[in-house]
């Protein structure tokens, strides 16, 4: 890490701190006041549109961001709230995504800012240890890493993870139970950000129970083909919400795109802007690709 880095982490981390204070405080006044410090001081234009919408979100009283966000901070590890969006905001969206534009203003075809792992990194984590500064070199802080279905597969991410800590991994977790020891080494892991897929509509709510009392950070993985419609799906998102989780991600798989993935994701988009549920919601692959052009200066993260 540059000194210059170095100085615009500490910077942040300080930031990131009188913010949280704020917000457990209920002190909505100075949490105004430390979100216009950030945006005097945003250099790239994913910064200032962030705090530029974090702005009308403070002003706004009738949105669910806020309770979003102070349900948050009642619910999860202060530590892994920090550190996740220090990892995100500073490492990926600040130092990564000035790295990305700068080879593609030099002619190179910069790879994805978030990049799935595959099962050969997890099998043998010397290999991520291996490709890790070819991955800081590209300006990749951020990590997916799918299909995981037993404890020795959690373990290997929670190694891979401890070789990065300034990066986020974001963990599909397909298990319906989780013992108190991988619970607890979870917890020890701050930079990870734990998804539940299920099948189809069935919900096992026992492991939400259980990540909601390690006060992990959490929320659901579905596919768009496991809702029968519009209405089981709403059923679901609800469910979600009640267990706990602050996030939820769609997928959809291009044998099945269809017109109904369109208005889901029109609906995810709207519900974003609009604050109107206390759950931020994602389609992986669309939003992927979304923040990606953002970096090069080819969209804006709110478009009209």
């Amino acid at each position: 890490m540059s000194t210059n880095q170095f100085l615009i982490k500490t910077v942040a981390e300080t930031m990131v701190s009188k913010i949280i204070r704020d917000i457990k405080t209920g002190t909505n006044r100075s949490l105004r006041n430390s979100i216009d410090l950030g945006l005097y001081f945003s250099k790239g234009p994913i910064q200032k549109e962030f705090f530029g919408l974090a702005k009308s979100i403070a002003h706004n009283s009738n949105n669910m961001y806020l309770p979003l966000i102070k349900r948050a901070f009642e619910s999860v590890d202060e530590r892994i709230i920090k550190t996740v969006g220090l990892n995100l905001g500073i490492s990926s969206f600040t130092i990564g995504a000035k790295q990305i534009k700068e080879l593609y203003d030099i002619g190179k075809e910069p790879q994805m800012w978030l990049q799935i792992l595959d099962d050969d990194i997890l099998e043998d984590t010397s290999v991520f240890k291996d490709r890790l500064q070819n991955f800081k070199s590209c300006g990749i802080y951020t990590f997916a890493i799918d299909n995981i279905y037993d404890d020795d597969k959690i373990r290997n991410v929670i190694a891979i993870a401890s070789l990065s800590k300034e990066s986020t991994f974001f963990l599909n977790i397909k298990m319906n139970y989780l013992s108190d020891d991988i619970l607890t080494e979870l917890k020890t892991s701050k930079n990870i950000i734990i998804f539940i897929a299920q099948n189809k509509e069935e919900i096992n709510r026992d492991i939400f129970y259980s990540l909601r009392k390690s006060k992990l950070l959490y929320g659901f993985c579905k596919y768009y083909n496991d809702f029968k419609n519009m209405e089981s799906e709403e059923v679901y998102l609800k469910e979600m919400i009640s267990l706990g989780c602050l996030f939820g991600v769609y997928i959809d798989t291009p044998d099945t795109f269809n017109d109904y993935e369109h208005i889901r994701y029109e609906k995810i988009c709207n519900s974003r802007i609009t604050g109107k549920l206390p759950i931020i919601l994602y389609d992986f692959y669309r939003d992927c690709n979304f923040i990606q052009e953002a970096m090069l200066h080819k969209k804006h993260l709110i478009e009209e």
